[in-house]
């Protein structure tokens, strides 16, 4: 009886070939993978001036200068979807021995113009021959006020300027509105910059690394990797969904995402940031042979916007 074989050559050139396909495809799936996590992540970063106002002085001195006031645009968590609040505050307490009396807003509507007249704050000091000198509030004052502006109001009305007033100075803004954000635009004084508001989507997560040291903004391969853990937790860059989105203020070493699926949105809050990963970075160490740079692991962490954002 005769047993015919097959040739081992020809098996193991078709186990070879076999192998060198599914290599390949092995091979360029994990070229993938890596370009994948390899993309490179440009935040959008404008320089945008202080919006600021012109100075307005009293010659009373307990009068609350208005340069030393800040203004910005906020939208804190409890406000209603059609109000955004232009924020007027001191930057720093006030102390010492002062009654200081609160912001007051008068507004009005007159053809297309929403008006909001301030009586700034006055800062007295108790009155040394009368009874309220013995009651000395020397505790930190803060000193602030939310002006609220409605949306609503501005579309329904077809509203198309808004003045802020202060004694004999006021500043106009003609105001453009879309889904995505609010421009105050002044109309009579062209050196200032004008008021942005930009309105954060639905299951907006703010991706941080504050034991970064250094600005994040300049280190390219940190922002990659920051990139990365987002990806990894099904996050994208806002700027993907909102074209030219910008912060509304500079707060470096704060990026914008969006968690689509939501579900690492519904476990954050502002005040309490939930680690999502890491990143490496090389720093400089000291040894028996001199410097010599090691990589350091630093935690990335996620949160929910806050009223600033």
């Amino acid at each position: 009886m005769i047993i015919k074989h097959t040739p081992l050559p020809r098996f193991r050139t078709v186990l070879n070939a076999l192998f060198l396909i599914m290599a390949g495809g092995v091979f360029l799936m994990a070229a993938q993978i890596t370009g994948a996590f390899a993309q490179t992540y440009t935040p959008n970063r404008k320089i945008v001036k202080d919006a600021g106002l012109p100075s307005y002085t009293s010659q009373r001195a307990n009068i609350i200068s208005l340069r030393n006031m800040e203004w910005m645009l906020i939208n804190p968590a409890d406000t209603p979807d059609h109000i955004i609040l232009m924020n007027i505050r001191i930057p720093t307490p006030v102390e010492g021995c002062l009654n200081v009396t609160p912001f007051q807003v008068l507004e009005k509507q007159y053809g297309f113009v929403k008006e909001f007249n301030i009586i700034l704050p006055q800062a007295r000091t108790p009155n040394q021959y009368k009874r309220d000198h013995y009651s000395c509030n020397d505790q930190s004052q803060n000193i602030g006020v939310n002006i609220p502006i409605n949306m609503d109001e501005l579309k329904d009305l077809g509203l198309t300027t808004i003045k802020f007033k202060v004694k004999d100075l006021f500043v106009s803004y003609e105001v453009y509105t879309d889904k995505n954000k609010i421009i105050l635009t002044p109309k009579n004084n062209p050196a200032l910059e004008p008021f942005a508001y930009w309105f954060l989507p639905k299951n907006t997560v703010i991706v941080t690394i504050p034991a970064y040291q250094g600005t994040v903004e300049d280190n390219q391969d940190v922002l990659n990797q920051i990139l990365r853990e987002a990806s990894e937790n099904n996050l994208t860059p806002i700027e993907d969904s909102v074209i030219d989105y910008t912060p509304n203020i500079n707060r470096p070493g704060r990026f914008y995402f969006i968690d689509e699926k939501g579900s690492l949105a519904k476990r954050l809050s502002p005040a309490t940031p939930l680690q999502i990963g890491s990143v490496t970075q090389k720093e400089a160490y000291y040894g028996h042979n001199g410097q010599y740079m090691k990589d350091v692991s630093i935690p990335v962490y996620a949160a929910l916007p806050d009223q600033y954002d």
